[in-house]
């Protein structure tokens, strides 16, 4: 279980990384990491065991973001908003 906190406005939108990364440690646990956005048109990218996220994007668009999604290979977090842009942040 994770308690994502941080966002002071609605979260509008979630998705979860297609890629299951392994612990650093060389235990046997894996985790996924978690993109959100709210309707502040700011997105926070999340490892479920931080009480921080790892990134905030803020002021990417004038007006709220309308979906997310990660590429295949979880390099890739693709995001669009009211206003007609679209943002690819490549990790």
């Amino acid at each position: 279980m994770a308690a994502l906190s941080g966002h002071t406005n609605t979260i509008s939108i979630s998705r979860i990384n297609p890629t299951l990364y392994k612990a650093a440690e060389g235990k046997l646990e894996g985790f996924s990491v978690i993109a959100l956005a709210s309707a502040e048109s700011t997105i926070s990218i999340w490892k479920p065991q931080l009480s921080k996220p790892l990134t905030i994007i803020m002021d990417s668009f004038k007006l709220g973001v309308t979906d997310l999604s990660w590429g295949f290979n979880g390099n890739i977090l693709l995001a669009s908003s009211t206003d007609g842009e679209i943002m690819c942040t490549h990790f």
